[in-house]
């Protein structure tokens, strides 16, 4: 059993290729080759293949091109497989297979800076809102200022979340004093990596930038 691709995504499809080998010593007949999609978020224009016969020390592939539910939740999934066959006058025979396929999407995340704001001269903190837009739970997230301009970090660059579900969203804080000499309000600019994993243990780093008010 080929499932081609192994992983693929709401609203996309896979096909499965099946093949089946007659490896005894008589013709079979009647050979059916059939998914169960029953409770499962995919559909498929042809549920089953037909054989008049497989002759003996033959070959068939049996192809399902199968569409994932706008709807599907990301997770593994396995199809039933059935395989039915008649030789001589026996009763019929049935074997059973299945095929596996992971559904799943590249994770949706966003950062807001929001309102934060600074005063010259006085420690303060950056709090970062992580939202997770995507319809794909990820774990292990962790976060990172990579850079900061006009401002010293006074507490670790890196903020530890874990996991964070999909439509939810989870704040990191950091420690800051500005070290601008002016007057008004200025800038500091703030460059911002997120590393996390998805389901399926796929790693992903994500940049952003985003900017932080300083009063004198």
């Amino acid at each position: 059993v080929l499932v081609s691709p192994e992983v693929s995504e709401p609203g996309k499809g896979f096909n499965i290729d099946i093949k089946i080998e007659n490896n005894g010593k008589t013709d079979l007949n009647d050979v059916s080759v059939s998914l169960n999609l029953k409770d499962l978020p995919f559909s498929s224009n042809s549920f089953a293949v037909n054989y008049d016969e497989l002759l003996e020390d033959k070959s068939k592939t049996a192809s399902f091109d199968v569409d994932i539910f706008e709807s599907a939740r990301p997770g593994e999934y396995q199809i039933p497989i059935q395989i039915s066959y008649q030789s001589h006058d026996e009763p019929t025979k049935t074997i059973s297979a299945s095929a596996n396929i992971k559904v799943s999407s590249e994770p949706d995340i966003d950062v807001d800076f929001g309102d934060n704001y600074l005063i010259e001269g006085q420690e303060g903190k950056i709090n970062v809102k992580i939202i997770n837009k995507g319809i794909v739970d990820i774990k292990f997230l962790e976060t990172k200022i990579e850079s900061a301009s006009k401002v010293n970090l006074i507490s670790s660059s890196r903020a530890y979340i874990g996991d964070l579900n999909s439509d939810d969203f989870d704040t990191a804080e950091f420690s800051v004093i500005p070290i601008s000499s002016t007057t008004g309000s200025i800038n500091a600019n703030i460059n911002m990596i997120l590393i996390y994993r998805d389901g399926f243990n796929k790693e992903y780093i994500k940049s952003f930038d985003g900017q932080v008010k300083i009063y004198s």
